[in-house]
């Protein structure tokens, strides 16, 4: 399997299409896609992670699909991020000129949640990203200058999106697996956590590498108010980690194997966590077609996608706007990965749905 990186970032690109949640490229043209439009839908706000991501993707994108389509984004926020999911599955045609490019919910399939109506397996693959995940915590008011003093915490406020959200989800599965108690605060977005760890409302939170590569580490890990606690790492479907770029903070399998003796990671919230790295680990974004989109039309789609991730000048504005790096995954990967979604062990659904249910606060240490 061939991986490129390229590089994204949820901020710099943003300031310029906000005020109108579209943007669009012209273009010049040939084939099926010829003087078309191409709408691709998200469920990022304007100025998020995806959607700046898609923004600049775009141009290289309109360059490489056969016929130069015109692309458009439009950002359906809202409903968990499912919005766009449910209309591209739904309503939308099937005559390959809606796509989507948004991040994926397999934990919603698998315990069924009400709000996702889109079957992954019913719509074509078009491509997948993905950007490693990482928790930080504060070094101000718990007294904990070390990563490892983490497993002595008292008291310790968690700061999250909603109880559904990959990145709450990695987090608080981790804290269960290291047995650190905590009290989950929802309704707090990658941004709001930020602020909120800033002003000593919460104590820890995950984001994405690229998040805290611009944002977290400049004004607060260089400054001695945060510190990275651990990154969650892709894995393969036979559970083996995937090598990572990042070298300056462990896995949570490395920080969980030094500070419980060399003993390795095991229960229910091990194989849970290790469940949601391997499908969404690997590919956070996916792109997909209307169900019943014709085979040479996402053929075209592919090309374009799979030049747009090996061009040079793609990489060098991708890393100008961010500055941390995100993997692909071929075709065949991601496909793999989402007929693999339904193969999950009943115990683990089980377990997700407990889990899942209210978003529940964790009891403190007395």
């Amino acid at each position: 399997m061939t991986k490129t990186r390229y590089i994204l970032s949820g901020i710099a690109l943003a300031s310029s299409v906000a005020l109108t949640g579209t943007f669009a490229f012209d273009v010049n043209a040939a084939s099926f896609y010829e003087g078309k439009v191409l709408n691709v839908l998200t469920g990022s706000r304007a100025g998020g992670g995806a959607d700046t991501t898609l923004r600049v993707m775009s141009k290289y994108l309109t360059k490489y699909i056969p016929g130069h389509p015109k692309i458009v984004v439009k950002n359906l926020p809202g409903a968990g991020g499912q919005k766009p999911w449910n209309l591209l599955y739904e309503k939308s045609k099937n005559d390959g000129l809606t796509i989507i490019f948004s991040a994926w919910n397999p934990v919603g399939r698998v315990t069924k949640s009400k709000g996702l109506r889109a079957d992954y397996t019913k719509m074509p693959f078009i491509g997948g990203a993905n950007y490693t995940r990482m928790s930080y915590i504060t070094t101000e008011g718990r007294g904990i200058k070390t990563r490892e003093a983490l497993m002595q915490a008292k008291n310790i406020k968690l700061g999250g999106n909603r109880p559904t959200s990959i990145l709450d989800l990695s987090i608080r599965l981790s804290l269960d697996l290291l047995g650190v108690p905590y009290r989950y605060v929802p309704g707090l977005n990658p941004p709001k956590a930020y602020r909120a760890l800033r002003g000593g409302e919460v104590d820890l939170t995950t984001v994405g590498i690229n998040f805290y590569r611009n944002r977290v580490e400049k004004s607060m890990v260089k400054t001695g108010k945060a510190i990275p606690l651990f990154y969650y790492p892709a894995v393969t479907a036979d559970g083996k980690l995937k090598p990572s770029h990042i070298k300056d903070m462990p896995s949570i399998y490395n920080f969980y194997k030094n500070v419980k003796g060399g003993k390795e990671p095991a229960g229910p919230a091990w194989e849970a966590l290790k469940w949601i790295n391997i499908v969404t680990g690997n590919m956070i974004y996916t792109s997909f077609g209307a169900p019943g989109t014709s085979p040479a039309k996402i053929a075209d789609l592919r090309t374009g996608f799979n030049k747009m991730k090996a061009d040079p000048e793609y990489l060098k504005e991708s890393l100008k706007i961010v500055g941390a790096p995100i993997d692909f995954v071929s075709v065949a990967e991601g496909e793999a990965i989402v007929n693999s979604v339904d193969g999950i062990k009943p115990e683990i659904v089980t377990y997700l749905k407990k889990f899942l249910k209210g978003g529940k606060k964790r009891k403190k240490k007395k």
